[in-house]
Order: structure tokens, then sequence, then C-alpha cells
């Protein structure tokens, strides 16, 4: 019988594997300088690998004290959490044993331990006020110096930034960084942290301020792991948006220190920020703080509402507090829970201590809450007095509307008699009557801004009145870039929810037709995009208005892109081209017709054809095979089955056969993918090519139930899985897409995405 209090050490004997996946200690390859295939031993315990390495309590509240020691081949760098203490070698056997200083007490996610041939460059980091030193070194597979040189910089900024403004000096006397072939993403292992290097954007030392922000960005989240979930760990997996939301939102803070991006702000609301505004829409969507059972649910956690609604929140703290008490109550939560777990209503007391607010009031709903509040606005008689109601966006199918939730929602107004004064106010009822304090009388032109520069996340839909007046604000130039963001954000979602107007989303296309913002456009661009796929032969009256109101904001945006060629950040930018060439076509534009034809005309002549861009050029041979219809079907598919054709030529031939958009064309392209003519897996390419085809959708339902025999024996799975995820998309109504699923199970066909089941 064990006596209580008393300790008892126990001894394990346990053999773990070295896995072929990213997770638990496994194998991580590299092509080294003379082609060989070399690997590195390393290892990625979160959320719940670490019992895949060695028997423990894997969770993260099960704090200890590890001490580590590795056997390795002589030659080989050995790197764990802490520093090298000692290393032993016999030369007879070619191995040596690595002794590391035992760790502070944390979790077992966090323990990491690597061994490989490795080279580094180090440096040091002031990490406080005494000048105390430690040192930083940056490791990679041999012949990827120069990509370590440059994190190595970025690493030292980010220790000394954190360890200033959080006023809390790095806790250990290292640390290392990993840059890996392959990796889980990256991991933020305490003194050890490991980057796969797909994600650590490079310039060769030319690059776009773009470029070097996503790379600091990287490097800062990982960096400010050391303190927020690391130095301080959530309690448990339900509350993991206290180590990746606010570490996602400081991130931002200390890249502007190292690269002074002047687009951050337009760039986060445009890119992190809508992210998670479009998985909250989901009818499966979970508050930020939610129960987790399982280690199923704990791997589920590490989300997009986790990462972005939780900077999201983390941001509208900043708006409410100032970032300075933000900071200050960040820092006292630090302190005052240094090596401890701790979870929501821990921070909630922390920021109430050095706000004298009471937060967890305030905020407590926006983590615990799925979705985000709509409000309505509209005007009363009085100008100057505004009516507020709000209720909970999306609301979910058959939910009672009137026990949806009620958020205080802090709210920030401005107006377009004085842009720059910003009226603060707290809604916290379903209605709310807003009187502004404006001296000079409000005419009818006057705008009214609520939630100036998204200082909540509330969703805000104005009456069509004040709607018209914002958007010709709007047209004018004086509504800021945020702003300009939140309304394509808000409005294009409204539509989809059925809250709002296909109209507005046209309205709006055309209040911003002279924008000059590229982050605004690429925003823009995505989503006239998806509204043209949803639209586009489904609607006649809508698939006649888009051509007529694209023509001229879209020529523009073309224009626009010719001319930041030269630009270093022009291939950010870049990507929305082909998108914008499709819409273009929709819209008859000549030049782009023009250019089609000719290329076509080389393509088919087999005269020189260069490409200088793939995905660009195919774009538009592509609609010259499918202006051509059935000509340009036979051309293209000659094209494909000619074994004396190059594999590029080939390749593009394939592409424009999912171009096709008359109805003859597409059904002999559909016929042509699905007969054994083709090679390899020719035929599933077309088909899901075709099936993402704006005009090729309701044949392909269709065709689906017309030729389920023959895709039940196509073997390539993956493919045909994601040819039916295309198919299942394209259905407009939830009930119809649950038939088309019914149907394929009844057919022996089971589509594995939880968001088909």
């Amino acid at each position: 019988m064990l006596i209580p209090r008393k300790k008892y050490s126990i001894r394990i004997n346990y053999s773990g594997i070295l896995d072929e996946e990213s997770r638990g200690f496994y194998k991580s390859d590299y092509q080294s300088v003379d082609g060989n295939r070399e690997y590195v031993a390393v290892t990625h315990f979160q959320p719940t690998y670490a019992r895949r390495a060695f028997p423990c309590i894997d969770q993260p509240d099960t704090k200890a004290v590890f001490s580590i020691t590795l056997n390795h081949k002589k030659g080989y760098t050995a790197l764990s959490n802490n520093e090298l203490i000692s290393k032993e070698c016999i030369e007879t056997l070619e191995s040596c044993t690595s002794k590391f200083k035992d760790t502070p007490i944390m979790s077992t996610y966090l323990v990491a331990f690597i061994v490989g041939d490795l080279v580094n460059v180090e440096g040091k980091a002031v990490v406080d006020s005494k000048d105390r030193e430690i040192s930083v070194k940056v490791y990679t597979y041999p012949g990827n110096f120069e990509k370590a040189k440059r994190v190595l910089v970025y690493t030292i900024d980010s220790i000394q930034y954190y360890s200033e403004n959080l006023k809390i000096p790095y806790s250990m006397s290292k640390l290392d960084s990993v840059i890996l072939k392959s990796a889980s993403n990256a991991m933020e292992n305490w003194g050890l942290v490991v980057y796969e290097e797909v994600r650590l954007f490079d310039w060769d030392g030319f690059g776009s301020i773009i470029e070097k922000s996503k790379l600091s960005e990287n490097i800062c989240h990982e960096i400010a792991h050391q303190w927020l979930g690391n130095l301080v760990t959530t309690r448990d997996w339900e509350n993991l948006w206290l180590n990746e939301g606010i570490s996602n939102w400081i991130q931002y803070k200390c890249s502007q220190r190292l690269v002074a991006d002047p687009d951050e702000k337009a760039r986060y609301y445009s890119e992190g920020y809508q992210l998670f505004l479009k998985r909250d829409s989901l009818v499966k969507s979970l508050p930020i703080v939610h129960k987790v059972k399982n280690s199923v649910e704990a791997h589920s956690m590490l989300n997009i509402i986790t990462y972005f609604k939780g900077a999201a929140v983390t941001n509208m703290l900043e708006n409410f507090l100032g970032t300075d008490a933000l900071i200050d109550g960040l820092t006292s939560y630090l302190k005052k829970h240094s090596y401890g777990n701790v979870d929501t209503d821990d921070l909630w007391e922390s920021l109430n201590e050095s706000s004298n607010l009471n937060l967890k009031e305030i905020f407590d709903t926006w983590v615990r809450s799925y979705g985000t509040p709509l409000v309505y606005v509209s005007e009363t008689n009085d100008k100057r007095v505004l009516v507020l109601n709000q209720t909970q966006f999306p609301l979910k199918e058959n939910a009672d509307v009137g026990a949806d939730t009620v958020w205080n929602i802090p709210l920030s107004i401005s107006t377009s008699l004085k842009p720059e004064f910003k009226y603060q106010s707290m809604i916290s009822r379903k209605e709310s009557i807003i009187e502004l304090p404006l001296a000079q009388p409000v005419d009818e032109n006057c705008w009214y801004n609520v939630n100036t520069g998204l200082y909540s996340m509330a969703r805000v839909k104005y009456s069509d009145k004040l709607f018209e007046r914002l958007l010709r604000g709007v047209e004018i130039g004086s509504v800021d870039i945020v702003d300009r963001i939140a309304i394509i954000l808000d409005n294009y979602e409204f539509m989809r929810f059925g809250v709002g107007k296909t109209s507005d989303i046209l309205k709006i296309i055309q209040a911003f037709s002279r924008e000059e913002s590229m982050y605004v456009w690429k925003l823009l661009v995505d989503r006239i995009y998806e509204l043209t796929d949803i639209f586009y032969g489904s609607n006649t009256v809508i698939s006649r208005l888009l051509p007529k109101n694209l023509a001229l904001p879209i020529s523009n945006l073309s224009r626009k892109l010719e001319k930041i060629k030269d630009r270093n950040d022009y291939k950010y930018f870049a990507g929305m081209k082909p998108k914008i060439i499709k819409l273009l076509w929709l819209s008859l534009d000549q030049n782009i017709l023009d250019k089609a034809k000719s290329d076509y005309e080389k393509f088919i002549s087999n005269l020189l054809f260069d490409t200088k861009d793939f995905e660009i050029d195919s774009t538009i041979l592509s609609i010259g095979v499918s202006e051509k219809k059935i000509e340009g079907f036979d051309a293209a598919s000659r094209i494909l089955l000619d074994d004396n054709i190059s594999s590029k030529k080939k390749e593009m031939a394939k592409t424009s056969l999912g171009f096709m958009c008359d109805k003859d064309s597409i059904a002999a392209t559909f016929r042509f993918a699905l007969s054994d003519k083709l090679k390899n897996d020719d035929g599933m390419d077309i088909l899901i090519s075709l099936a993402g085809n704006f005009c090729s959708k309701g044949y392909i339902k269709d065709g689906v139930v017309a030729n389920i025999e023959i895709l039940k024996k196509i073997k390539n799975r993956g493919k045909l899985e994601k040819f039916l995820k295309v198919y299942i998309e394209n259905f407009n109504y939830t009930h119809e897409a649950i038939g088309a699923v019914i149907f394929l199970e009844n057919h022996g066909i089971t589509i594995k995405d939880e968001n088909f089941r």
C-alpha cells in the first residue's frame, strides 16, 4: 500500500518507435548535397504525442522536471530543451552519450530532443537590464546555411523584444531553433523550437516587406510561446487560446518592431482576421473555450478559431484597454502564474487587477459563445440618434431566436462630419439607443460608421439608406481601409446567410471600383469569384448583371497589377491574376479574348509557345480553347493523347479541358475523362477541374448520377474524393448536398472529410 505524502520513484523499462509520420519521435528526411537521402530524428509532442515516446501523464497541467540523456552516433549533433552539460564518446563504438541540464518544471508536450547531422549559426541575445546574455543558435541540415543566418537575426530580436516589453527576462540559458525539410509545421518546444522549412518565407536577400513580415511573424509567434505557453501553460486543452490566440496577437507587435510594415494592419484584417470570420460562420462552429473530452478533441483545438479568433479577442482587449494597459496586464498574469497552469478566469483576474474593470463580465461571452454578434443599425427622425439591435450571427438552424446570446459589445462610432472623432459606447441589451454628441446639423448625406476600425468583432448591418451613404463615403475615399475591409467581410456573409442581398455586393463592387489598396482588392476578388461560382449559369438575372458590374472595376484592377509588376511585392498579389483573367473573360473583355485567340492559334499550330507563368498562360489558353467550343475540345484532346508532344504542352491541354463552357463540349469532356483513352490520373484531373468550372456545375450534377457505376471503379480514391467534394460543394442548398452524400453512400462511396458528414 502506498503511503500518502511519501515520495516514490518508479522505473519503467520501455521501447518507443521512431515514427514515419510527423508525431511523437519521428524521422525527418532531406536530400544531402551529394544527392543522398538523409534523416534527422526529431520530436513533436503537441498535443498528446509524448506518450508515443516515453511513459507519462500526457496532460498540460501535469508538469515535471525532465532529465534527458541521449545516446547517438559520433559526429551527430544532439539537442534538447536545456543546455548540454556533458558529452562522452566511445571511439571504438563510434557512439556518444550527451547529457543535458535538467529542465524547469514543464508540460510533457513541450519536451524535445533531436539527433542528426546538423550545421549551425550562433549569436547572443540580451535578456535583461543587467545585460545578461543567452546563447542563440539556429541549426539546419547541411547546405541550408543562408536561411539559418536570416532566422538567427529575427530570433535574437524577438527574444529581446519580449524580454523588454513583457518585463520578464527569457527564463532559460539558451534558445536553439532547428529548420528541417519535413516537420510538423512549427513547434515552440521550450528552449528548442522546430520549424518546417516551407513555413519560413525566403527572399534570397531581396524580398518584399510582405515576405520579411511573414517570416518575422512566424518566428515571433514561436518565440512568444516561450512566455505564453511555456513559462505559463494552459491548464487544459479547452483553454488553448491563452497560448495560441494571445501569441497570434502579440506576434504582430513583435514583427512590427522587427520589420515595420506600413500595411501591417490592412494585411492582418484581410488575412488572419477574415480567416476566423469565415470558419466561425459554419454551422459546426464552436466557441473558443469549450469542453475537450479526449485526445482527438485536443488535437482539433489546434484550429483557426483558437488561433485567429483568440487573437481577435486579444485585439478587442487592446482596443478597449489600450496597448500599454493590456501588456501590463499580461505581464502581471505571467509573473503571477510563472511555471504554473492557468485557465481563462486567471487571465480575467489579472487584467481586472491591472485595469480596475470587470473584464470577465464584458469579455467572457466572446470566448464562450459560438459566432459573433450582429448589430442592426437604423436612424431615427433625429439624425443624431441611432437605434442598435443585436442578435447572434450566424443563428444556428432550429435555434430559438429569442434565446440567443446577449453580448456586451464595445463600439467605436464615427461620422462623415468628423471622421477622426471616435465616439465610444458599450451596448449590452437587445436594443440600445445611442445619441451622438454632434454639434453641427446632420444632413441627408451624413454617413455613420458603427464599429470603426473593427473596435470589436461585431458584424454591422446598416439600413438600406445608411448603407448607401456609407458606400458614397467609400467612393470619395473618406472611409478608412480597415472599415472598407469590414464592409466587404460583413456584407458578403450577410448575402450568404440570407441576411443581406446579392445586389448589395454588386453595389460594393461599383463603390470600390477606384480602390487603391491591393489588400482590399485581394479580399474582394476572392469574394467576387466565389459569388460568380455560386450564381453563374444557375441564376439568369445575376448571370446577366455580374459581367456588367465587373467590367470596369476588374479592368481597372488588371491595369493596377500591371503597374506594380516591377515591385518586389508583386508576386504576392499576382496570385489573384488567374481569377481576374477568368472574370474579365466573363465580362467579355476584348483584350483577354484577343490574347486567348492568339495563344490558341500558336498552341495548335505547333509554333513556339514559351510560358513564363504556367498558371496565367494556361488560363488564357484555356479561354481560347473554350471559345472554340467543340473544335477546341478536339484540338486539346488530340494533344493530350499524342505521346510525341512535350509534357508541359500536354499539361496545358489537360487544364484547358476543364474550362469548356458550352453544353456539347462539357459533355464531350466528361465522356473523354471517364474513357480508357487516358493514362495515369489525367481523366480524374480533368474531372476535378471541370467540377470547379462556373459553366459545367449543372452537367456535373447529372453526370455523377448517370455514371456512378464507372466512378465506383476508379482506383485513385484520393482524387475521386477530391472530385466528389467539389461536386457536393456545387449544391447551393444544404438539403441537396446532404442528398448527394446519401446517394454516394448508397452506392458504396463514403466521403471521409467531416465537413461532408
